[in-house]
């Protein structure tokens, strides 16, 4: 299961309680909050989902799911 940005170590749903509180909906406003997805950027795809679902688990997504989820907002 996906729960976090593993390069800085962001759980998802701490993300999303800034992303709410802030009123955050990208994941470039979110990145205004705080330190996260600069690096590898996998996160990327499962960050969006979560901001548009409100999801904080997930399955590991394939490629052509991922692709689906790394569009802007």
């Amino acid at each position: 299961m996906v729960t976090r940005c593993v390069c800085f170590g962001q759980r998802f749903t701490a993300l999303k309680k800034i992303a709410r509180k802030n009123g955050a909906r990208t994941f470039e406003e979110l990145q205004r909050y705080v330190e996260f997805g600069h690096n590898c950027q996998r996160c990327r795809p499962y960050v969006n989902k979560m901001l548009a679902t409100g999801e904080t688990v997930f399955e590991v997504m394939k490629p052509d799911q991922a692709a689906e989820w790394e569009k802007p907002g």
